[in-house]
């Protein structure tokens, strides 16, 4: 009686599972073929990694048809260019750079923080082309779009690379008269305590013109120890 009262239970438990699994496996051989093209199909076709690869070939694609448009439609498509290049793709970077030089300084203005902050950029070709645009940007605008980047673009004359740090100083000659010399003790003092003399040097030289007519930064600077063996410069 005990054992028939324990048999009992697990045998409709075990008939229960046997029925389940063999339903399972029927609505699973069946429902593919019911959705057509639905969800678990598609599911099928694209696991994840796939996804992925799906994603970035389009997204390639799409920058790629962006180089037949004319400068002035190209203008509209700023901030994606701008995104890619900082892509860990050389070619999509490279594709990036051709769009980048087309596209007139005046369009640029809205962008001129994202682009400076591409100064920071591992690739050499990248940081010089930002250079180039910033310097027309610059040069095709009165209203200095620079001067809200000012204390971004000075946190990069405290990068590692060497690099990105004589390119900040380049970027620093397109400032205004004023905002360079409200900002060329601090830039000088950062360079110094990283141990940047050289770029500290090319720096006053490069800005001097703009400092013409500023004799107190002229005079500070001039109180600073700055002499040292000049070195070549890393682009």
């Amino acid at each position: 009686m005990v054992l028939n009262s324990i048999w009992r239970p697990v045998s409709l438990l075990l008939a229960f599972m046997v029925v389940f699994k063999v339903a399972a496996v029927a609505w699973a051989s069946h429902y593919p073929a019911t959705i057509g093209n639905g969800l678990s199909g598609w599911l099928l076709l694209h696991p994840p990694r796939q996804q992925q690869h799906d994603a970035e070939l389009l997204r390639r694609r799409t920058l790629a048809s962006l180089v037949e448009l004319p400068a002035p439609r190209l203008a509209e498509h700023i901030p994606a260019i701008v995104a890619s290049l900082n892509h860990a793709d050389g070619h999509v970077r490279r594709l990036a750079i051709g769009m980048l030089q087309r596209v007139d300084g005046s369009s640029l203005a809205m962008h001129a923080c994202a682009l400076a902050e591409r100064l920071r950029s591992p690739d050499v070709a990248v940081r010089t082309h930002v250079v180039k645009a910033l310097e027309r940007l610059v040069n095709e605008n009165s209203s200095h779009p620079l001067t809200p980047c000012a204390s971004d673009i000075m946190e990069s004359l405290a990068h590692p690379e060497a690099a990105v740090r004589w390119a900040t100083v380049d970027v620093l000659a397109l400032f205004s008269s004023d905002v360079l010399a409200a900002r060329t003790l601090e830039a000088i003092n950062t360079l110094l305590q990283n141990g940047d003399v050289s770029i500290a040097r090319v720096a006053v030289s490069i800005w001097a013109a703009k400092l013409k007519g500023r004799p107190e930064v002229l005079s500070a600077l001039g109180e600073l120890s700055i002499q040292d063996t000049p070195t070549s410069r890393t682009f």
